[in-house]
């Protein structure tokens, strides 16, 4: 009986060979599909995972106010609001924050060895690093010292040290 259904069933997709292929191909084509859909939703969500625990525990992150001009808003940063007595009085008034790092963000020209490099450079403290759990993979880390000393130490990235 079972023979006879399966003989029936390979003679009916032999007849329409056309339709037969069309119809793998299209279940081909879904299948594929879904596992592609699938492979970037869990692929966009460990990346998420993963910027996300680079921010560290308990990542607070304050910034200078904004300000309107003729009625148009500037946006964060636009007013020159937070100074180094405000961390210093984040750190003594709230003890859940355990470091605390001032930041200034601007872009440079790099020069080196005739080549040049426009890129971002961002004014930092030692406690950066620790926060963003950022490792140095060559060289030191600057110190307190070096900032309190204000000497020209510089951490680089890869791609400005490639380029």
């Amino acid at each position: 009986m079972l023979l006879t259904l399966v003989r029936i069933a390979l003679r009916a997709l032999a007849r329409n060979g056309l339709r037969t292929a069309l119809t793998v191909l299209g279940i081909t084509v879904g299948i594929g599909a879904v596992v592609c859909t699938v492979a970037l939703g869990e692929g966009s969500a460990a990346q998420v995972h993963n910027d996300l625990m680079n921010l560290g525990e308990s990542f607070v992150w304050l910034e200078n106010g904004s300000r309107n001009v003729g009625g148009v808003r500037t946006g964060s940063g636009g007013a020159q609001t937070l100074t180094a007595d405000d961390m210093h009085a984040i750190l003594s008034e709230v003890p859940e924050i355990a470091r605390c790092s001032p930041q200034v963000d601007s872009r440079v020209q790099v020069i080196n060895a005739g080549l040049n490099w426009n890129t971002t450079y961002r004014g930092i403290t030692p406690d950066y690093l620790q926060i963003r759990r950022w490792t140095v993979e060559r060289g030191v880390a600057f110190t307190d010292a070096d900032v309190e000393d204000r000497s020209k130490v510089a951490v680089i990235g890869s791609i400005v040290a490639e380029s």
